[in-house]
């Protein structure tokens, strides 16, 4: 039985990672969440999974859940993960589906204290990866990618064979919502338009950065950091269905994860690693896909993202504060898409 201590419960991968959960009962155990102000939402995960431990957000809430379940510890805010991970068996799983800057330092903490962790938040590796890598030497601990291009490349790298050289890195952007449009047309673009992934149905932050690129850029280097790779080492192709997810080419030729643009197998392989299926989506000869080469000139903060990385990585943790402040001015209709764009790159420089 794998026991998971789940944050960001409530957000739209976490309710993926609690319907695995409730879907393999012989295999997998909430043991712990934290969750969000929405107490009706709350009230239904603690009801369904009995966890022994929940991170609540508000002060208000503590008097409330503590009186409903006595028998469950509460604590508020993730910051008392400093107090929770040092108190907890080390062989229990960290699901880490926080989003943005929310998620880098749980990611840190549960390094520091022991614990593989099954890890969504790119954001971490984005800001702080070679500190990442550097604590998980030290510590001798894990992680398992769950965004869907980094955990097809580790499925498909697990899969190689003894002596099989690996040659390139690729993986896949389905082109967002703004792939077919004019450059005109995207400056006019409403928020609508924005959410309107072809393919995905993802958050509202992240749709708008799969449409800016951003995520894309995002991907490459957290990819980077992952495999220990330069940024120049992964390649990106336009697969407009989203089933190929990434590949690899070999000496011995190329290999493609191929699914539905979906999470929840990432999310179980990471939830079951090692004791799962390696090879059930690897293909070397996919029917019917097309990859073509990313065209970024109506995509400006993609390649403004990767030059900030090359030539400043320490601006990125600003870069990932600013493109999260940004997309709330963009939704709240405070600015538009073109002057989105223009005031996270002038402020990142």
């Amino acid at each position: 039985m794998r026991r998971v201590f789940l944050l960001g419960s409530n957000g739209n991968v976490g309710s993926q990672v609690l319907e695995v959960i409730h879907s393999n009962p012989e295999q997998l155990e909430l043991y712990g969440c934290s969750v969000s102000i929405n107490d009706q939402d709350n009230f239904l995960i603690i009801k369904q999974f009995s966890p022994k431990i929940v991170i609540l957000r508000k002060f208000q809430q503590l008097k409330i859940y503590r009186r409903r379940w006595p028998t469950i510890k509460f604590f508020l805010g993730i910051k008392q993960l400093k107090k929770i991970l040092p108190l907890i068996s080390q062989d229990i799983l960290i699901f880490n589906a926080l989003s943005g800057v929310a998620g880098i330092e749980p990611t840190i903490l549960a390094i520091k204290n022991g614990f593989h962790q099954a890890l969504v938040n790119k954001e971490g590796y984005v800001a702080k990866g070679a500190l990442i890598n550097k604590l998980l030497k030290i510590y001798q601990t894990k992680i398992i990618p769950v965004d869907s291009e980094i955990s097809s490349l580790f499925q498909l790298k697990e899969n190689i064979l003894p002596g099989e050289l690996i040659q390139t890195w690729g993986i896949t952007a389905s082109g967002g919502a703004l792939r077919d449009k004019t450059a005109q047309e995207i400056q006019q673009i409403s928020v609508a338009g924005l959410l309107n992934h072809p393919t995905w149905k993802m958050g509202a932050k992240i749709t708008i950065d799969s449409a800016s690129l951003l995520n894309k850029a995002f991907e490459v280097i957290e990819a980077a950091h992952y495999f220990e790779l330069d940024i120049s080492q992964i390649e990106v192709k336009v697969e407009r269905t989203s089933h190929i997810h990434a590949y690899l080419k070999t000496n011995l030729g190329y290999h493609y994860y191929i699914d539905e643009p979906d999470m929840k197998n990432h999310i179980y392989y990471a939830l079951c690693y090692p004791k799962v299926d390696k090879t059930a989506n690897i293909k070397t000869h996919p029917q019917g896909y097309r990859l073509d080469n990313l065209d970024t000139t109506n995509f400006p903060l993609y390649d403004f993202c990767l030059q900030t990385y090359r030539k400043k990585p320490q601006k990125m943790l600003k870069l990932i504060k600013l493109s999260q402040k940004g997309v709330k001015l963009l939704i709240s209709g405070r600015i538009s898409y073109d002057q989105y764009l223009g005031w996270v790159m002038k402020k990142a420089k």
